[in-house]
């Protein structure tokens, strides 16, 4: 597994935060914003559940490639109008 300061996540990238015990289930959000400087990235992610907040990646997170069409957004709308109203159906 890479360290995670060798991931690279973008605006409309998937975020899966996996339970830390037995039954309990993962948390699936979208990147809207990457911020902080190369190698410190933290990230605002909306997630399932409907809300936003800050997230540092750590060693229970994965993070999967997003749609092209909402990475396009996010870099052309901006935040406001980008990815935040453009949010798929999560569940997997």
């Amino acid at each position: 597994m890479q360290a995670n300061r060798e991931v690279t996540a973008e605006a409309g990238d998937v975020v899966v935060v996996h339970g830390h015990s037995t039954g309990e289930p993962e948390r699936t959000g979208v990147i809207l914003e990457v911020l902080g400087a190369p190698g410190h990235e933290h990230y605002r992610v909306r997630w399932d559940e409907e809300h936003e907040s800050l997230f540092w990646l750590g060693s229970d997170a994965t993070v999967r490639p997003g749609s092209r069409r909402l990475r396009r957004s996010a870099r052309s709308a901006g935040v406001e109008d980008g990815v935040a109203d453009q949010v798929p159906d999560l569940e997997c």
